[in-house]
């Protein structure tokens, strides 16, 4: 009785084996933009034939790949070109694919933000004048002249990126009504037809200008000093100044502030009132004004 019924299994196994490779043979599986190999199509081929899956049921998923690899091994070499010829096929496909991708125009790039725009400049002259400095030390660099450089040199950067934002959003209009159909223009294209730029930001006081100057001076000094002995030296250099250099900064100060008001205005007249303010802290205000006058003294 057993010997019949593994009789009986064995050719159960050997009709389903010979149903999979009749399969193989006939079926194809659906293109993918992903490529296949022959063992993927010959298995994805099992997963779909009723008999063999019957027969694997009952099976943990380690056996059930494990009883498709014994079968992919005991196929047939026709059947193994087979699978292989479908599999370059595929690659084949794939290729063309990418090539007409390729030749379609890619979508343009959003502009760089100012920082970057000023290190991307900055760089270069960097590494000529340290050659033995890494990239993070570089970038260390080009960020401590970004903080030390002045009002105008940053409103130049920033109108940079306001025309390159401008020329983006008119490449992106064009780019999306050549290359992609009426209906998903408007998904693609979500930027507003007028960008508000910032306000003008407020002029530097005479002794901020001051620091600005005087401040990479005594870093290079005193490298090691803290922040805070480094104000504290800034604060002694401040006081001890004459009449005449103080009268010096507060004209560059005043000059400022006189810019400062006329592009407020040119701002006004073309983008409405300036964005309202925080509401602030009666505390923290009465503390600003206390130590402002303490190092103004």
């Amino acid at each position: 009785v057993w010997f019949a019924i593994s009789l009986y299994a064995l050719s159960l196994s050997s009709r389903a084996f010979a149903r999979v490779s009749s399969v193989a043979r006939v079926r194809k599986v659906e293109p993918t933009t992903k490529r296949l190999s022959g063992y993927n199509i010959f298995q994805k081929v099992c997963y779909r034939d009723p008999v063999f899956m019957r027969k694997i049921e009952g099976l943990p998923a380690a056996e059930q790949v494990r009883a498709i690899a014994d079968s992919w091994k005991q196929l047939p070499p026709e059947d193994h070109a087979d699978f292989l010829e479908q599999s370059r096929r595929m690659k084949k496909d794939a290729c063309k694919e990418k090539d007409d991708c390729e030749d379609k125009t890619p979508q343009p790039k959003k502009p760089l933000p100012t920082y970057l725009l000023f290190s991307q400049g900055a760089f270069p002259e960097l590494k000529k004048e340290y050659p033995n400095f890494n990239a993070s030390a570089l970038a260390k660099k080009s960020a401590k002249q970004w903080r030390s450089s002045s009002a105008m040199i940053r409103r130049g950067y920033r109108d940079l990126y306001e025309q390159q934002w401008k020329q983006y959003e008119q490449k992106v209009r064009e780019w999306t009504s050549g290359v992609l159909p009426k209906g998903e223009v408007e998904e693609v294209a979500r930027f507003p037809e007028e960008t508000k730029p910032l306000p003008p930001k407020r002029p530097l006081s005479s002794f901020v200008l001051f620091q600005c100057k005087i401040r990479p001076g005594l870093c290079k000094e005193h490298p090691g000093w803290t922040f805070v002995a480094l104000a504290k030296e800034i604060l002694k250099e401040w006081r001890s100044l004459s009449e005449e250099t103080r009268q010096e900064y507060t004209g560059q100060s005043e000059l400022l502030r006189a810019e400062y008001e006329k592009e407020v205005e040119e701002w006004i007249s073309k983008h409405g009132p300036l964005p309202a303010k925080r509401r602030k802290n009666k505390k923290m205000t009465e503390f600003r004004a206390a130590s402002r006058s303490v190092w103004t003294r």
